[in-house]
C-alpha cells in the first residue's frame, strides 16, 4: 500500500536534516554542484561533527521505521524534490540504500567517538 501525502509529510516534519540531504543536496539537479553521489555522502554524512552524525542518524532510523519498502522510500525521495535514484546513483535498492547510510552513519560515530 502506498503512502498518503499526509503520511509523507509527518515523516517529513520528524527529519528535517535529511529532507535537506535528500531534497536540496540532493536535487533534480545535483550532478551541476557534484562530481558524484559519494562525493555528495563524502561532504554531508562522512565529514561533518559528532552531534549531527547522532542527529542524522536518528533521523535515518526514524525514515527506516515509517518507510517500510523500497516503494515507501521512492515515493519519499519524490516527495521531497529529490533527483537521488539509488538503483541508478549507487546500485542499490531505496531501502537498503537507506540502510547503508544508517550504517554510514553508525561506523563514523565509532571511529570518532
Amino acid at each position: 500500500m502506498r503512502r498518503t501525502e499526509a503520511e509523507l509529510r509527518a515523516v517529513l516534519t520528524r527529519t528535517p536534516q535529511m529532507n535537506t540531504l535528500l531534497g536540496a543536496d540532493f536535487n533534480q539537479d545535483w550532478m551541476l554542484d557534484w562530481q558524484s553521489a559519494e562525493d555528495v555522502l563524502i561532504c554531508r554524512i562522512d565529514e561533518v561533527d559528532s552531534a549531527r552524525k547522532r542527529a542524522l542518524l536518528r533521523e535515518v532510523k526514524s525514515l527506516l521505521s515509517a518507510l517500510e519498502t523500497d516503494q515507501d522510500v521512492e515515493d519519499f525521495l519524490d516527495f521531497v524534490g529529490s533527483g537521488l535514484v539509488p538503483t541508478i546513483d549507487f546500485a542499490q535498492s531505496a531501502r537498503a540504500w537507506l540502510c547503508g547510510i544508517r550504517d554510514r552513519l553508525q561506523d563514523g560515530l565509532e571511529i570518532t567517538d
